[in-house]
């Protein structure tokens, strides 16, 4: 039941920051950072990286996996908060799906 509260807060994060944000639409390391000002209010770039993982491992900072997830979610539910980036993702889905259906690299 946590995770689900957690999960569904990530998920509203997101939705805010791409309601308010065209350009965050198009780029998830935009979209990360806007989000991840909501659990950790830090200049980003100013954190060295080491620190943003064990931020993230603590679990004080969402993965950036799943900020796209959500940024998915919230895209399939609100299709007005899809980016031109949308597009190119839609058309290359099918190379993912053959790539995920191969047995090798």
């Amino acid at each position: 039941m946590v995770l689900n509260s957690k999960i569904r807060d990530l998920a509203e994060k997101v939705k805010a920051v791409l309601e308010a944000d065209e350009a965050a639409r198009n780029d998830d390391v935009k979209l990360y950072i806007k989000v991840a000002w909501e659990y950790y209010p830090i200049d980003l770039s100013r954190l060295a990286f080491t620190k943003w993982a064990a931020l993230v491992k603590e679990k004080r900072l969402p993965s950036l996996e799943s900020v796209g997830r959500a940024r998915r979610k919230v895209q399939e539910l609100y299709p007005d908060l899809r980016g031109e980036a949308y597009r190119g993702r839609i058309d290359k889905e099918e190379e993912y799906i053959d790539f995920a259906r191969d047995k090798r690299i």
